[in-house]
């Protein structure tokens, strides 16, 4: 399903799923969740960076492009966690790699990948602190 077809209650679920997953297999101890709790954030940060560049006023090829620019940056979180044997953020890669290839509406998926986000974040930091 493309990102811009999903509702925000699909969203929300799809990212607790996510959280659930990554808290569950993707870390080992405190040292490890705060690890990854920086690597969500680093992806969270840099999808905030692009917004500021569109309220700059980036056309949507410039977003598309920034957009695409994502996948590596997740390749390389989940290539370091498998350095230290753990999962890491394989579940996210997962989730967003077919929605990367389809960008279609860029500011309206922008928008989606950073609620996204905000979600993954905040059940994953609500599940690691059960």
């Amino acid at each position: 399903m493309l990102l811009n077809e999903i509702s925000t209650q699909q969203l929300v679920k799809e990212a607790e799923e996510v959280a659930k997953e990554l808290a569950k297999r993707g870390a080992f101890g405190r040292e490890g969740n705060t690890k990854l709790t920086t690597q969500l954030r680093k992806i969270y940060d840099y999808l905030l960076k692009i917004k500021r560049e569109v309220e700059k006023g980036s056309s949507d090829e410039k977003i598309k492009e920034k957009l695409y620019l994502i996948r590596p940056k997740i390749a390389y979180a989940v290539s370091r966690s498998k350095e230290r044997k753990a999962l890491g953020l394989k579940p996210l890669q997962e989730k967003m790699e077919p929605w990367i290839h389809e960008f279609r509406e860029p500011k309206r998926d922008l928008e989606k990948l950073i609620q996204f986000m905000e979600s993954v974040i905040s059940f994953y930091k609500y599940e690691t602190s059960k």
